[in-house]
């Protein structure tokens, strides 16, 4: 009885593109795909047919039928049409006899979109935890309030925000201080990287006091406002992408868990749950569905984490999931917020969080 043996130089099936602004320009990770097939006990003068499907086309000058030899290996080289990608797409392999057709095989490929923005967890990273009491005292003294907005201590509301609203954010880690801290090195190579940073050393229990603070600046709290009301994560993903593929476009950071605004314990919830990681890599499945490596500060890498967390979104519906955050939790409905590095650098205003520090 005949047999027929396919294989491919692919990695579970799987053949991603870089991404790109043109879908056109995009980058085959794998180039050439090659197919391999072996038959075995085929009578003489029988054939091979390779049949593919639209996305898929055959190298300058090769055939998809091919002359078939018992026990040899035949091989076609294939390119991909980046422009397919994201799809599932299935080739078969036919073997022919003088009378008729013998064996056939059917196999499929995975094609998938990969950026990366350049943050490598390992080096950008910190290396310890975010915890509340990483720095002893949960709020940080006046002098990093002054530093971290414009006017510092100046106006009649400073009291109020530092007292108030400003000890709040504190009390509940530092997620978004060391993220933005992290982003920010990462972007200056003339600084020791985070991975080497020790959280004893002062220069950098300032820095990410004060990244973190700054989440009360206007550029912040209006970026996060934005995505509140429009609360599609879709859009979130698409300035990651943007961020990627554009050289002129700020890196971003990711707020998670937010609640979502139509909940009536909003602003009790707002304050005592969310999250910020650095997302670092994303790859677009066939389902759109975008798997994005992420580094969290609560999870820095390590033996006790060599993978990357990953955060899901459905680009098709606009939704979300990463560890116990969902859209879709009844019970804790939540969101993702844009947080570019942009809004948190250089001293800035704080006007709506000293409107904010009024309320009771």
């Amino acid at each position: 009885m005949a047999e027929l043996v396919v294989n491919d130089n692919l990695l579970d099936g799987e053949a991603g593109v870089r991404d790109a602004l043109n879908p056109a320009e995009r980058e085959p990770l794998v180039d050439p795909i090659v197919i391999t097939a072996t038959p075995r006990n085929c009578p003489p003068a029988s054939e091979l047919v390779l049949q593919l499907p639209a996305g898929l086309y055959l190298a300058a000058g090769q055939r998809s039928d091919r002359g078939a030899i018992d026990g040899v290996q035949t091989t076609w080289d294939l390119k991909l049409d980046p422009r397919a990608a994201p799809g599932r797409f299935s080739y078969s392999v036919r073997l022919v006899g003088p009378s008729g057709p013998l064996a056939s095989t059917r196999r499929t490929i995975i094609t998938t979109v990969h950026g990366a923005t350049g943050f490598d967890a390992a080096r950008d990273g910190f290396r310890f935890a975010n915890a509340p009491n990483l720095f002893g005292n949960t709020r940080p003294s006046l002098t990093v309030f002054t530093r971290s907005f414009a006017g510092g201590w100046q106006g009649p509301f400073s009291r109020y925000v530092f007292n108030r609203i400003y000890d709040s954010i504190f009390s509940f880690g530092l997620c978004t201080g060391m993220a933005m801290a992290a982003l920010q090195l990462a972007t200056d190579l003339t600084v020791v990287p985070a991975a080497e940073r020790s959280p004893l050393d002062q220069e950098t229990r300032v820095l990410i006091q004060t990244m973190h603070g700054r989440q009360l600046s206007d550029a912040a709290l209006l970026r996060t406002g934005l995505d509140l009301v429009r609360n599609n994560p879709r859009r979130v993903f698409r300035a990651l992408r943007l961020s990627v593929l554009r050289p002129d476009a700020a890196p971003v950071a990711f707020h998670i868990g937010v609640p979502v605004l139509f909940r009536r314990d909003f602003f009790r919830a707002v304050v005592r749950q969310g999250h910020t990681v650095v997302p670092h890599s994303y790859r677009i499945t066939p389902g759109r569905i975008a798997e994005v490596a992420v580094y969290d500060p609560a999870f820095p890498p390590g033996p006790d984490n060599p993978s990357p967390p990953i955060l899901r979104i459905d680009l098709a519906r606009g939704a979300y999931s990463y560890r116990d955050w969902s859209s879709d939790d009844p019970g804790n409905r939540t969101t993702l917020t844009l947080a570019p590095l942009t809004a948190y650098s250089g001293r800035r205003s704080r006007i709506i969080g000293s409107v904010s520090s009024l309320l009771p």
